[in-house]
């Protein structure tokens, strides 16, 4: 598939960017456009630096973080660029940008969000067709960016306790909601952490400035016939086991320096698939 004609208005705005960055990257402005008049498969990109005072990113430090476009035709999906694109992304802005400078070019990390919470069913006779239709809801509430063009991906984005509940509550076919949690599985450096509503006021982040947060594929929703107020229970990290389909992260930072070779890529390890019991 060749690249759209050119429209005058794109024309005036690529000769305009050109004038502003003069072709050299200096500031994450420049990073940005010039990485997308480049490379048209990209539709994202977010440049993070020292400035933006995340301590993940270091003096010297330049974190690319890019997201192709979105097939809103398929099933959800994680969006990500493939790692030869990585490699020529990151090996452009290396001809361009200070030999000063470090660049690391990557795809976002996703963390998942999982919701614990016994409901009550206005018929619980069709909680199967609720159950699905509740996990299909939830998965456009928390991530709005992958069904609306109008709504952008967040990074570093949050999600609340009392967002979750109030959503819950709007739905029709809910009648009583009680033990519900957010909890947030986190991925960093090869390390699984757990963010959980219980702990503190109910405001829940990811791990780094480039990750976002998105749904389990499968949420703890137990369905109840009587309603009875109870206390949730707290996750834990100890009942992590591998080998389950729960959590779905992008490969660690440590991706970030690109292998000359595909010797030294060494197999398609683009992602680790772990299960939390919480």
């Amino acid at each position: 598939m060749g690249v759209p004609v050119e429209t005058e208005d794109r024309f005036y705005a690529r000769v305009s960017e050109r004038l502003r960055h003069k072709n050299r990257l200096v500031t994450p402005w420049d990073y940005e456009h010039l990485i997308l008049s480049h490379f048209p498969m990209v539709k994202r990109v977010v440049c993070i630096t020292p400035a933006d005072g995340f301590e993940e990113v270091k003096g010297g430090e330049v974190v690319i973080v890019v997201v192709p476009d979105i097939d809103r035709n398929r099933a959800f999906y994680l969006p990500k660029i493939d790692f030869k694109t990585l490699g020529e992304i990151r090996g452009f802005v290396l001809s361009h940008a200070s030999h000063f400078v470090s660049v690391k070019v990557m795809n976002p990390v996703y963390e998942r969000v999982k919701i614990n919470c016994n409901l009550k069913f206005n018929d619980n006779s069709k909680k199967g067709e609720y159950i699905t239709r509740l996990h299909e809801e939830l998965q456009q509430f928390l991530c709005p960016w992958f069904y609306r063009t109008s709504a952008g991906i967040q990074f570093w984005g949050s999600v609340k306790h009392e967002e979750v509940l109030t959503f819950l509550e709007s739905r029709e076919y809910v009648t009583f909601i009680t033990k519900l949690s957010v909890v947030v599985v986190h991925h960093s450096r090869e390390e699984y952490s757990i963010s959980d509503s219980m702990d503190g006021p109910g405001l829940l982040r990811p791990s780094t400035p480039w990750s976002i947060l998105v749904p389990m594929e499968k949420h703890q929703i137990n369905i109840i016939e009587k309603t009875i107020h109870e206390v949730p229970e707290k996750a834990a990290i100890e009942s992590m086991r591998l080998g389950g389909d729960f959590v779905i992260t992008e490969s660690p930072e440590e991706k970030w320096d690109m292998p000359t070779s595909d010797k030294d890529k060494g197999d398609d390890a683009d992602y680790f698939i772990v299960e939390i019991d919480i």
